[in-house]
């Protein structure tokens, strides 16, 4: 996000005029403008947790997190869990499969948002 953008958000209608912002008339303080530079790098900085991942990165996660053999356990003990696995072509992030598993896994929300982001780098 840059500066500009992130001043907008935070304090609503604002210009560039050279190096000045401005809200309306008035030129941003530079409290202001450390508070928007803050924001901004906050924002650049903070990773976007994938909606999807492919049943290959999720399970080179899994293993990476020595968690694939409780999956293939969860799987083996539950057949609607198995019949979704088999029949998807991703991992939904927002799908109730995904959030079966978690408990079943000993992950929480974070950790499975943090699953996700990995995996997705695979």
């Amino acid at each position: 996000m840059d500066i500009l953008k992130a001043v907008f958000e935070l304090f609503g209608d604002c210009t560039q005029d050279g190096k000045n912002i401005y809200i309306g008339k008035n030129l941003i303080t530079s409290t202001q403008l450390a508070d928007a530079t803050a924001k901004a790098t906050i924002n650049k900085n903070t990773p976007v947790v994938p909606s999807a991942i492919t049943k290959v990165q999720a399970m080179k996660q899994l293993k990476a997190l020595s968690k694939w053999t409780t999956f293939k356990t969860v799987l083996a003990t539950n057949q609607d869990a198995q019949d979704e696995w088999d029949l998807a072509t991703e991992l939904q992030r927002a799908n109730t499969f995904v959030a079966m598993l978690a408990p079943a896994l000993n992950m929480t929300n974070a950790e499975l948002d943090t699953m996700f982001i990995n995996a997705s780098k695979l």
